[in-house]
């Protein structure tokens, strides 16, 4: 949904706006578990949903854009491949880290890399974009 309702965004817009969208929803997630609140867990899964959304589109927009068509196929699978094994390692250490923090600690955690990683990755993007040079 957030990727065909958020299609008009230019590709650095959203993946800017992806980055504080799902810091925030990060930040809602790791604050639902200690208020044992299902409403703001619903809340921060759609946030989040929203964020990863716009991210991953404008990901894909991106790669496409700037690959050379011979090697686009084999660019925007690499990005696949990459981008599934990223989803799939944190879980995996989510589950590692649940027997020795418990469950809902280890979620907090988590929450809380996912927002740190996208504010870092948007303090990148805009460093970037102020280091580079026109033409």
């Amino acid at each position: 949904f957030g990727q065909v309702a958020l299609r008009g965004v230019p590709t650095r817009t959203a993946l800017r706006l992806g980055c504080v969208v799902l810091a925030v929803g990060a930040t809602l997630l790791g604050a639902s578990l200690p208020a044992k609140s299902l409403v703001l867990l619903v809340v921060a899964l759609v946030v989040i949903g929203i964020g990863q959304a716009l991210c991953f589109r404008a990901g894909i927009a991106e790669i496409s854009s700037q690959s050379p068509p011979a090697k686009r196929a084999q660019t925007v699978t690499s990005f696949f491949l990459v981008a599934y094994v990223g989803i799939s390692f944190p879980v995996v250490l989510v589950g590692l880290a649940a027997g020795p923090m418990g469950l809902r600690d280890a979620a907090i955690a988590f929450s809380a890399a996912v927002a740190l990683l996208a504010v870092a990755s948007l303090v990148a993007q805009l460093v970037i974009a102020k280091n580079r040079t026109p033409g």
